[in-house]
This record gives C-alpha cells, sequence and structure tokens, in this order.
C-alpha cells in the first residue's frame, strides 16, 4: 500500500491524497500507477513525475528514473540507471506505507521551479536543526562545567628541568623529586 499524493505547485503543498496497493517492480511502473490514480486532472501530453516523502529528514526526494548510479565492486563499478534497479533495492528503498507525490510536466519551455518542498516541511526541519543546536549547546556547557569543577578524570603533564621525559600523574598527587642515588655510574659521571 502506497499513498499518493497530488503536487500543487502554486502552493507548494500535497492534495488529493489517495491509498492504492502498488505490485509494480519498476520505476516506470511506478510513474504508470501513479498516472492512472490522477488521470481526471492530467493535462493532456503531460509526463508524470514522483518524489518520495522521507519523513525523518523532512524532505522530498525525487524518483528521476534517469540518474545514474555506480554500482559494482571494488574495481568492477559501472553506471546504471536508476529506472532498471527494483524499487525496493537502494536508492529508493520503496516500503510499504510511503507517501509518493505525485506531479505533472510543465509544457514545453516553461521553467519549473519546483522543489517538491513544503513549506511545513522546510519549517519542521529548521525546527529540528534549531533544537539539535540547543542540545548540543547544552552537552557542551555541561561538559565544559564538569572539566572546570575537576572531575578527577583528568591528567596533568608536567616538564620538570628541561627533562625531554614527560610524567604523567594523577590530579591532585604531586611526586616530589627523587634524590639522586649514590651509584657507581652516577660518580663516574662527575668525575668525568
Amino acid at each position: 500500500m502506497l499513498l499518493f499524493s497530488l503536487r500543487d505547485r502554486e502552493n507548494k503543498l500535497y492534495t488529493s491524497c489517495k491509498e492504492a496497493r502498488f505490485v509494480g517492480k519498476t520505476i516506470g511502473e511506478l510513474k504508470g500507477f501513479a498516472m492512472t490514480q490522477f488521470i481526471d486532472v492530467a493535462p493532456e501530453g503531460a509526463h508524470v513525475e514522483i518524489a518520495k516523502h522521507v519523513a525523518h529528514a523532512f524532505k522530498w526526494v525525487w524518483i528521476n528514473e534517469d540518474e545514474e548510479i555506480e554500482r559494482g565492486k571494488k574495481g568492477k563499478k559501472e553506471m546504471i540507471k536508476l529506472s532498471t534497479l527494483p524499487l525496493k533495492s537502494a536508492p529508493t528503498l520503496l516500503k510499504d506505507g510511503e507517501q509518493i507525490g505525485v506531479r505533472f510536466s510543465l509544457p514545453e519551455g516553461a521553467e519549473d521551479t519546483d522543489d517538491w518542498q513544503t513549506l511545513a516541511d522546510i519549517e519542521a526541519a529548521e525546527n529540528f536543526r534549531v533544537l539539535k543546536d540547543a542540545e548540543r549547546a547544552e552537552k557542551d556547557a555541561q561538559k565544559k562545567s564538569e572539566r572546570a569543577q575537576g572531575d578527577g578524570k583528568s591528567i596533568q603533564i608536567k616538564f620538570q628541568d628541561d627533562s625531554p621525559m614527560l610524567k604523567i600523574e594523577p590530579e591532585g598527587e604531586e611526586e616530589k623529586p627523587k634524590e639522586e642515588e649514590n651509584t657507581e655510574e652516577t660518580k663516574e659521571g662527575k668525575e668525568n
């Protein structure tokens, strides 16, 4: 079952929603089926264009049967037209319950500026972005606060006496410098 919606270009929204069972396997079959759903409003000689609604991304993605994608394994990749691939495979991944936008092509020479998006989707995407930015800022502020309070998980790196060696000590614990042991090696080093 798919939900077919007719695109209103002027108002940037979808109308005339129809639920229908589609059993085809290719984009061409889907376009033909979409045409039959709205045959009563189709302009004479117009071609059908379709898009899939990606709800979690708040956008509509045009399904262009002439688009070529790269398929194959390492070294043996080839370009394949999207129209030859099954609808249930990537990149279309058509599943039961998907919403399909249907619009008819404009007459020859007319400029098409329609991007398939609705004002509601654009607004929802912006609200989602603002929410995620606020969450990210809150999380960063919390991390900064924890670092300032000293959560005991940090380490300090100290350089001593221009030594190339680094000492890593847990925060709050300072190691006292060790006195040189009187060994034969240090005595020999001082004599030379």
